[in-house]
């Protein structure tokens, strides 16, 4: 039993890991002008350090990792207290992303009319999602590392 939960446990903060990686490299939003007479358009893309309270994520995330690094290779006492302490850290950072979705864009599209001259969309994009994921899998993969490498689990 130990090693199934050591193997689901390794798998989930590989693939937490990795969904960290694509949150920093891909940009969080993105936004598109264009004029509606005479065809002028830009777009440009926002990265999580660009976000407001994005550093607050960056920071949650590398906590995270810190944590199941702790999990896989700390001593007894603090593969425990990682163990305990992933799970709600993770949970917390996806509600920070959550509230961070929430708190610059809202919906999933919006589009204004600048004064029938102009329209702007701004969305989400792809590192929100990855963000999102990345943090309950860091933390219930360390959690899960940290029951299976504790004696008599």
């Amino acid at each position: 039993m130990r090693r199934i939960l050591i193997i689901v446990g390794g798998a989930l903060v590989a693939l937490g890991l990795l969904a960290a990686v694509l949150a920093f490299a891909l940009p969080w939003a993105s936004y598109r002008m264009r004029l509606r007479r005479g065809g002028w358009a830009e777009e440009d893309f926002f990265s999580v350090f660009e976000i407001r309270r994005g550093t607050w994520f960056v920071v949650a995330l590398v906590l995270l990792m810190v944590l199941a690094l702790a999990a896989a290779v700390g001593v007894e006492r603090v593969r425990q207290v990682a163990g305990m302490a992933a799970p709600v850290v993770g949970l917390i950072a996806a509600a920070l992303v959550v509230a961070v979705m929430q708190s610059q864009i809202g919906d999933q599209r919006i589009e204004v009319e600048l004064g029938g001259l102009a329209d702007a969309r701004v969305r989400w994009a792809g590192g929100a999602v990855f963000g999102l994921a990345a943090t309950p899998l860091l933390g219930f993969g360390a959690g899960l590392l940290s029951i299976g490498r504790t004696r008599g689990a």
